[in-house]
């Protein structure tokens, strides 16, 4: 990973429920991603920025709470998009929290699957690790939030679309082959294979 873990954690804390000093802490993303030489996604957070600017922070809080939080289709845990409510996604949020735990990053009120974690996560796995983790595990999520955005105007869909084009970029296109076998299941093959899944 070419990025550093400094730079995607302020990539997570803007996909996260938005703080007071979004403005500022997107103005520190476009000048740290623009020194990692990542110029497109550079532009596109400050294209975000500016999209935001027409808002107050009231205003962005609610599109946030309406884009992502009342729309299963937009949900940014992954988890529901790749599994749903089954049996895996219980393993895959396990997985996450292990991995969270590992890494030392501090859990709030999102659940381990959201979005902003698994960024975090990924910038410190190791590059064959991560690579795995963005094309099986977040990418295909990300294909699947793309199409639920309702409004045309909406600040975070091309937010969330310049996302998955930088993780495309970095790491490959998704697999969305269900026969892959997920990082977890890996991690919980002897788990697997007692309950038959």
């Amino acid at each position: 990973m070419e990025i550093a873990v400094e730079t995607m954690d302020l990539l997570a804390r803007i996909m996260r429920y938005p703080e007071p000093e979004l403005a500022t802490l997107v103005g520190t993303a476009v000048v740290a991603f623009a020194e990692a030489e990542e110029f497109e996604f550079s532009c596109a957070l400050q294209k975000f920025a500016e999209s935001c600017g027409g808002y107050s922070d009231v205003e962005i809080s609610e599109i946030f709470t309406r884009t992502f939080d009342m729309s299963a289709q937009c949900a940014l845990e992954l988890g529901w998009h790749l599994f749903g409510e089954s049996y895996d996604r219980g393993l895959y949020l396990v997985w996450m929290r292990e991995k969270l735990r590992e890494f030392g990053v501090a859990e709030s009120t999102d659940l381990p699957d959201h979005l902003s974690y698994a960024l975090r996560i990924l910038a410190r796995l190791e590059d064959e690790d991560a690579g795995e983790f963005a094309r099986l595990c977040i990418l295909p999520a990300l294909l699947k939030i793309e199409p639920g955005f309702k409004d045309d105007g909406n600040p975070f869909q091309p937010l969330v679309k310049a996302v998955a084009e930088l993780l495309t970029k970095i790491f490959g296109p998704a697999v969305v082959d269900t026969k892959v076998s997920l990082p977890m299941y890996e991690q919980h093959e002897e788990l697997f294979s007692k309950e038959g899944v």
